[in-house]
């Protein structure tokens, strides 16, 4: 449907109950249903069927992330990185016999 099309088969208090409701699901918290815990032991049953170590397989690894979640899990991938990039000059420095500051 195009624009113009919608414009002139919605009322402005339709365009107006519509754009709450979106704003209402984007602003809505991203709770785990029971069902999901339940699909993520499903999950890892199955995979523990195809692995070497099936006590390595937790369930947590498979629920799906919530967008809070992965605001937290990208600020500690930066933080890997960053600790990642100091174990790395300190290895190559010391190799090297380069006597610097390591930030």
């Amino acid at each position: 449907m195009s624009v113009q099309r919608a414009k002139q088969e919605t009322t402005a208090s339709e365009m107006l109950d519509w754009s709450i409701i979106l704003k209402q699901q984007a602003e809505q918290k991203y709770d785990r249903e029971k069902n999901d815990y339940y699909y993520a032991q499903i999950a890892a049953e199955i995979r523990r069927s195809y692995v070497k170590h099936p006590k390595d397989i937790q369930n947590k690894d498979f629920l799906l992330q919530t967008p809070a979640e992965m605001k937290l899990s990208s600020s500690s991938e930066e933080q890997t990185k960053k600790k990642r990039t100091q174990t790395a000059k300190c290895f190559w420095f010391g190799l090297l016999g380069i006597k610097d500051k390591i930030e």
